[in-house]
């Protein structure tokens, strides 16, 4: 799933573990996730965290202003499955049910004041925005859960990633 509100099982070598940090700094929000290896991870593990930190990277390099927030989606969605195709998670980029099985929520959402900001429900980026970009793969059968979201500040040419500090290194 892709937030606990209960857990406490001990943490055990080869296993992963997914910290979903939030935070509020002078009435602001921030909304960080990082997913670490307890020991030596898996190669298994490896690669999916691997797609993960490329899907991310690719999908935080598309933003800039005047990108619709439709077309952001659809190139979301063929990147985190063309990885899930190289993963042999899905066949192929039609296979919407499995593709949603394993990344079930939005890649993004505003921040600002709230945790979750519509941001005025806008129709394409604008500079001075701040979302997330979180894609994930979860593959429950193999207990293996990836996620790496980072906070992105839309500016006048481009996007400054305001969480770029804290590695997403396995």
């Amino acid at each position: 799933v892709a937030h606990y509100f209960t857990n406490n099982s001990p943490l055990r070598k080869g296993t992963l573990v997914m910290l979903d940090v939030g935070a509020k700094v002078s009435g602001y929000s921030a909304d960080l996730t990082r997913t670490y290896a307890v020991g030596k991870p898996t190669k298994r593990m490896q690669a999916v965290h691997g797609a993960v930190q490329r899907a991310q990277h690719e999908i935080t390099d598309m933003l800039k202003p005047g990108l619709s927030i439709e077309e952001y989606q659809t190139r979301v969605d063929a990147i985190v499955k063309r990885e899930m195709i190289g993963l042999n998670i899905i066949e192929n980029v039609e296979d919407e049910k499995g593709y949603r099985r394993h990344f079930p929520y939005a890649v993004s959402h505003g921040l600002g004041v709230d945790l979750h900001d519509a941001l005025g429900r806008p129709s394409e980026f604008q500079p001075g925005m701040v979302i997330t970009v979180e894609p994930g793969i979860h593959l429950a059968d193999e207990k293996i859960g990836v996620r790496i979201e980072d906070d992105i500040l839309i500016t006048e040419n481009g996007y400054r990633n305001l969480s770029a500090k804290l590695t997403t290194d396995l």
